[in-house]
């Protein structure tokens, strides 16, 4: 009996345990996804390649965010949806060189207005040159890889940071994991001390009811006993209350 409840503490314990474990997992991989892309990037990539790991590296930290856990990490979670938010608008600004009837490096301030505001406003590219079409209209351009380093930098600066929460989290769970597992084994040791305190109980208890049945025997004898005495007790009253016998006269003469 003692056996059985000892393994369904174990159980209960790694059900808790299992799906925090699984949740860590994805983190993990969201996070070693954007390093993958952070170091193909600097290694240099065809615009195609770079498509195609930006997609794989997407897919894992969108599993991760989709996930239960983002919810119970905040911080992670928002630090790595701006990373992935980084290399997708460098993906934007790229594509801009293949959008035209030819292929350009700058990118001007009409057509891909919402790109070039990006690259100006958010990630600091200067105007890389001016050209006037109207007397009152003049249209500015942006080198596109002037603007993609600068994105680029940007993405690995949140993703240090996002390395460096998940490192923190890690140190505080494993924390937490050492608490649990010394609070387990003080629990362990005390569930084995109630099971013999319980068990020493159960001897005695045992113990008292066999000297009950003991004493139950004796009061039984010692009840015959008291109802024997008593039979001879009322015979002797009897016998003593009885009128003395006649003596025969007849022998005397």
């Amino acid at each position: 009996m003692a056996r059985t409840k000892k393994w369904f503490f174990f159980l209960a314990l790694l059900l808790v345990c299992v799906p925090s474990l699984s949740l860590a997992q994805s983190e993990k991989e969201a996070v070693a996804a954007l390093k993958n892309l952070e170091t193909r990037v600097e290694g240099g990539l065809t615009y195609s390649d770079y498509a195609s790991a930006l997609d794989e590296a997407a897919f894992r930290v969108k599993e991760y965010l989709d996930g239960p856990d983002a919810g119970g990490n905040p911080d992670l979670a928002s630090t790595l949806s701006s990373v992935l938010r980084h290399y997708e608008a460098a993906r934007e600004v790229w594509s801009v060189k293949y959008a035209g009837p030819g292929v350009t490096d700058l990118m001007t301030d009409g057509y891909y207005r919402t790109s070039f505001s990006r690259c100006l406003y958010e990630y600091g590219s200067a105007p890389a040159s001016s050209r006037k079409f109207f007397s009152d209209e003049t249209t500015y351009s942006i080198g596109i890889f002037d603007c993609l380093p600068r994105i680029w930098k940007k993405a690995s600066e949140d993703l240090f940071i996002a390395s460096g929460i998940l490192t923190r989290m890690e140190k505080v769970r494993a924390e937490k994991a050492d608490e649990f597992a010394r609070l387990d084994t003080i629990a362990a040791a005390n569930f084995e001390k109630k099971v013999a305190e319980m068990e020493a109980t159960r001897k005695e208890i045992e113990t008292i009811k066999a000297d009950n049945e003991k004493l139950k025997e004796e009061n039984s004898g010692l009840k015959q006993e008291s109802e024997r005495l008593k039979k001879e007790n009322e015979a002797l009253k009897v016998k003593l209350a009885a009128p003395p016998k006649k003596r025969n006269m007849k022998k005397k003469q």
